[in-house]
């Protein structure tokens, strides 16, 4: 099995080093002058959106349009937690490397910690689909209906990505064969940038919280044959408990890093999913109720509903480990064998067990009851907006 990050995440790996925010990129004015001209080619289509939607458009269109430019935010988030805890994700991309390379002599251990490098690389599979149609359906819908009009008037018709209304200058011109390709390409761009950071840094967390939850199996199953024979070694034991007390530490760190670096993300998840998923869905019924599907703002409702899903999946997974490792502790076999220093170990143990193990957003804890609240908000927003709106 490969030790090496790169070589196992790939996906992630390729998608951050593209859109500079590999944490192990050095930060250098040739650096800042790159994501410096990024972000001219990023922010013209969010210029382009925000003013289509103060100047011109109806309610249910601006709607559509705010939960496209919520990205923007997303994305310019991400890129500073990047920059900002660029140590400890390096920390944190070592300290894998490093279990990964302990465990890969031993069958049994690799074979655990194998099932769940294979659920780290999953999500990042996940998200390259996700992107894939949610970015890709937007293009797609613009050249097919370029096409499709075009063969059956006669006539050139462009249809653009993103249906805004633009400045004068700009809007006056956009039917024009230059024009168009310029606006698709800004607007391409947006979407190509966009995914690239979903991809890229979105599985990080759910990738780093595998490898915690892979981490605890295995000192469950090392808890597990502590006290399993009747006649033991008093010495071995209490240097196994104190290895096992080392690694139950070195978990709770390394979910800590993951909590520094995370923290702010996935609230901002949690808040942008809140706000894109009713937005999203009124542009959906208004289209519906002119006799047209907005087929793209139905895959981008379903890319935000997975943005909040898999975070809080995995989270759930990372506390329901917690307990089990809690329980595996206790139940180890200490009572039959009379080891009074095993047994204030044990009770060091427990005590900082106790401590749920979890990933926590600014205002609340990330598990499934935190993505049911978001569908409920989402809901209540949605009939609001839907019942005034009509």
């Amino acid at each position: 099995m490969d030790t090496k990050f790169d070589d196992i995440f790939k996906l992630s790996a390729v998608a951050l080093k593209l859109n500079l925010g590999y944490p192990y990129l050095p930060l250098t004015l040739k650096w800042a002058a790159q994501i410096f001209v990024r972000y001219l080619g990023f922010l013209p289509t969010f210029l382009s959106l925000i003013y289509s939607s103060i100047y011109f458009d109806g309610f249910t269109k601006i709607c559509s349009n705010l939960g496209l430019a919520v990205v923007f935010f997303v994305i310019t988030i991400n890129y500073s937690l990047l920059t900002i805890f660029k140590k400890t994700f390096c920390d944190m991309i070592r300290i894998t490397e490093e279990n990964l390379n302990c465990f890969k002599k031993h069958s049994e251990d690799e074979i655990v910690i194998r099932d769940y490098v294979d659920k780290g690389k999953s999500v990042a599979k996940a998200w390259l689909l996700i992107c894939a149609v949610s970015g890709g359906v937007f293009p797609c819908k613009a050249i097919a209906g370029t096409l499709y009009y075009t063969l059956t008037t006669g006539n050139v018709t462009f249809v653009p990505m993103y249906e805004v209304t633009y400045p004068s200058y700009i809007e006056e011109r956009k039917e024009t064969v230059e024009m168009y390709l310029i606006i698709f390409a800004f607007q391409l761009f947006y979407v190509i940038f966009t995914s690239l950071m979903y991809v890229g840094f979105n599985p990080l967390g759910p990738i780093f919280i595998t490898q915690a939850c892979g981490q605890i199996e295995l000192v469950m199953r090392q808890t597990d044959r502590l006290f399993a024979e009747k006649n033991i070694d008093i010495d071995d034991a209490l240097k196994n408990l104190n290895n096992i007390m080392r690694q139950i530490q070195d978990i709770y760190n390394f979910v800590n890093q993951i909590q520094q670096t995370h923290r702010v993300m996935y609230e901002t998840c949690l808040i942008t999913s809140t706000i894109i998923i009713p937005v999203s869905c009124i542009g959906v019924v208004e289209s519906y109720s002119r006799g047209k599907i907005e087929i793209e703002l139905i895959f981008y409702i379903c890319a935000a509903i997975l943005q909040c899903y898999i975070p809080c999946y995995f989270s759930e997974m990372l506390s329901t480990k917690g307990e089990q490792l809690r329980v595996a502790i206790y139940g180890c076999g200490w009572e039959r064998h009379w080891l009074p220093r095993s047994r204030s170990t044990i009770l060091l143990m427990l005590t900082r067990t106790a401590h749920p193990l979890g990933i926590h957003a600014v205002f609340c804890t990330v598990r499934m009851e935190a993505f049911a609240n978001v569908l409920t908000s989402s809901y209540r927003i949605f009939s609001v907006m839907n019942a005034a709106w009509n």
